[in-house]
């Protein structure tokens, strides 16, 4: 169900100038989230009250014969229509002012499965506008869980013939070809230009062996691939996977760039089977939008183990200063922390360091060893008087806690919030010696996070 609150109009003057474009998940390529309309205001919004509201019908409990549901779409304003897409992978144009429905896209033919989630949703619609007019010249693209990707005409929402096969381009033909799942188009393209930057979610969750991390460069008209990132070197395969962009992404097209949230590595809560580095996971990299080469890439957790994906776009924003303005960006995190960095560098505006974490480390736990050290943000002195905090690295139940005078780490741990038995019991009869400790650590060890995971859910 939809309910959209288009009271502009009726609010404030029409002398006030009102923002008349929403054009992407972030409101804009730089992921900036702003709306320059001033009609509705502080003064007012008590005020606001319902002007129409359509219900879609695309919603299941998952007690019938379709999956369940969960809606994340955020509805996109452009080119006069508010396009709306939806967990069935279909798309509402809708005329603002009235809620009248202009036209609705149906598949003809969609797999309505959870094969990389374990409910059915889908994060929007993205808007292309090219040069000329007829047919096509404006575009809403939608993905799905399958790995498609539809591009429709936004005046009439007909199929676009010319892009990928009769207006559906196959992602998963890029996947590996023993993939466990396929490259799920959850989250709309990012607009780069005349390129569509097409990120894809999976199972990070479920195995270390996955697809490894990617980003496809295809063209806006024809879905043909432009180039392709990787976040993961190949010698890889088929020992860990994902690290892939699953989220937004932003864009810098004035200085050729666009900047990439790169998730963590398989298996999320254990890393002993990937104990070498792998610079450019859990980061956020920014990268040559015509070509796809890296130009920078930050790491903001060093051997992530604890699911904490670079989650968001990056803010796209110039910071001011004596010598003039610094192009920057501000980089969200599950931390808690929201790394500023140059934009076009990747150097740090406010310092970063590398701060030694509590190691105890017994011969059985060497084999998923964690990183001695963790990028610690130290605040700006003129907010915080150069205060540094640091976040939890040693075990779902420990707080990490620091001073506010250095980034010097204690962890303690409070009595677990949870009860009941684990959801996995560590094998322990059938085995013995080195390989039955190991087993059963990581048994426990999975046990605890999916517990705490659950316990903050």
């Amino acid at each position: 169900m939809i309910r959209i609150l288009p009271a502009l109009i009726l609010l404030a003057p029409a002398a006030h100038a009102q923002q008349t474009e929403w054009t992407g998940f972030h409101g804009n390529g730089m992921a900036q989230k702003y709306s320059a309309s001033t009609q509705i205001t502080p003064e007012n919004v008590g005020d606001l009250e319902m002007a129409w509201e359509i219900h879609t019908g695309d919603v299941s409990d998952g007690s019938g014969d379709i999956p369940g549901t969960v809606w994340s779409a955020t509805p996109i304003l452009a080119n006069d229509l508010l396009y709306v897409g939806t967990p069935f992978y279909r798309i509402l144009a809708v005329h603002p002012d009235t809620g009248e429905i202009a036209w609705t896209y149906e598949p003809d033919d969609t797999t309505l499965e959870p094969l990389s989630q374990p409910e059915l949703k889908n994060r929007g619609v993205t808007y292309w506008e090219g040069e000329g007019d007829g047919p096509c010249a404006r575009r809403v693209y939608i993905g799905t869980m399958d790995a498609e990707l539809h591009a429709v005409d936004a005046d009439t929402g007909e199929l676009c013939a010319d892009f990928g096969e009769g207006g559906i381009l196959d992602v998963n033909q890029w996947n590996k070809p023993d993939a466990n799942f396929p490259l799920s188009q959850l989250q709309p393209p990012t607009v780069f230009r005349d390129k569509l930057l097409l990120g894809w979610a999976g199972k990070d969750w479920h195995d270390a062996a996955n697809p490894l991390g990617s980003v496809f460069a295809v063209d806006a008209r024809t879905g043909e691939l432009d180039w392709t990132f990787h976040s993961i070197p190949e010698d890889y395969d088929g020992v860990t996977g994902t690290s892939n962009v699953w989220t937004a992404m932003s864009v810098d097209e004035e200085n050729g760039l666009a900047f990439l949230p790169v998730s963590s590595p398989s298996a999320d809560f254990y890393g002993g089977t990937r104990t070498d580095p792998i610079p450019l996971a859990t980061s956020v990299t920014a990268v040559n939008g015509d070509t796809g080469e890296v130009v920078w890439s930050r790491q903001l957790v060093n051997h992530d183990i604890w699911d904490y994906d670079t989650v968001a776009a990056p803010t796209l924003v110039d910071i001011p200063g004596e010598g003039g303005s610094t192009p920057a960006l501000v980089q969200p995190t599950k931390m808690g922390y929201a790394f500023v960095l140059n934009r076009l560098t990747g150097e740090p505006i406010f310092p970063i360091e590398d701060t030694p974490v509590p190691r105890r480390m017994s011969r059985e736990r060497s084999r998923r060893r964690r990183s001695p050290f963790r990028p610690c943000r130290n605040r700006p002195s003129a907010m915080t008087g150069a205060a540094c905090s640091a976040w939890p690295t040693s075990r779902p139940s420990a707080i990490a806690r620091a001073s506010s005078t250095s980034c010097a780490m204690r962890a303690v741990t409070p009595r677990p919030a949870w009860k009941g038995r684990w959801p996995i019991r560590p094998p322990r009869a059938a085995f013995n010696g080195a390989a039955a400790r190991s087993i059963r650590k990581a048994a426990s060890f999975i046990s605890t996070a999916l517990a705490w995971r659950r316990s903050i859910n």
